[in-house]
Formats: structure tokens, C-alpha cells, sequence
């Protein structure tokens, strides 16, 4: 059996401007990545990998020459990665904090 907490204690006795502060200044800085994606791993490649498919590159030679270096990566996510409507993660700001 789990013990209740009890949060009109915890209430008690935070600092709540102290602790505002604080989520302010988190505002301000990105979220810690726990995990990398694989477009995090590519993304400083990103503009070679273009000009290698402009050259003539399938993405199953790129994708091979990946896993080669110590990248393993299938060549589906590397289609993915370089098309043009794959998905770029955008920071979710609400409305009021763009004006």
C-alpha cells in the first residue's frame, strides 16, 4: 500500500515566487533531450547527404556508406529524412507568448 501524499503540507511550505522564477527562466531554454532521433544524428549531414543525391546517390549506397562509419540507418529513414515534406518538429509556443 502506497502512502498518500499530502500535498496541502507540500503547499504549506513552497516558496511559490521562487518557484515562478524558476519556470521562467526554463521558459527561456530548450527541454533536455533524453534520446536522440535519427534526425538529430543526421542533421549536421544533412546538406552533404542533398548534394550526394543530386550527384547521382541512391540512399541505399548513402545508407550503406552510413553503416559503414558507425551510423546504422536504413535507407527508408534516410528518404525520410531528406524529403522535403518530412515533418520538422516545431517548438509548441502558445499564441499569446508570440505577440
Amino acid at each position: 500500500m502506497t502512502t498518500r501524499i499530502q500535498y496541502h503540507q507540500i503547499a504549506a511550505k513552497l516558496d511559490y515566487t521562487q518557484l515562478k522564477q524558476k519556470l521562467v527562466q526554463l521558459q527561456d531554454q530548450p527541454p533536455p533531450k533524453l534520446r536522440k532521433s535519427s534526425a538529430d544524428v543526421l542533421a549536421p549531414l544533412t546538406d552533404q547527404l542533398r548534394t550526394l543525391r543530386v550527384q547521382g546517390w541512391s540512399y541505399a549506397q548513402i545508407a550503406k556508406e552510413l553503416t559503414a562509419a558507425g551510423l546504422p540507418i536504413k535507407p527508408s529513414r534516410l528518404r525520410h529524412h531528406l524529403s522535403p515534406r518530412s515533418k520538422r518538429r516545431r517548438p509548441n509556443i502558445p499564441a499569446t507568448a508570440q505577440k
